[in-house]
């Protein structure tokens, strides 16, 4: 079970950071789009 939490844990973490990327991501291309018009 010890094993599998882990994985959980980093699981989540690893969402959190997708959800962060993501974010900054369509920032800058929000940002692109403004600079282009």
């Amino acid at each position: 079970m010890r094993g599998l939490r882990v994985d959980v844990e980093q699981v989540k973490h690893f969402d959190v950071t997708n959800v962060w990327r993501d974010r900054l991501f369509v920032n800058f291309l929000l940002k692109k789009e403004k600079l282009a018009r």
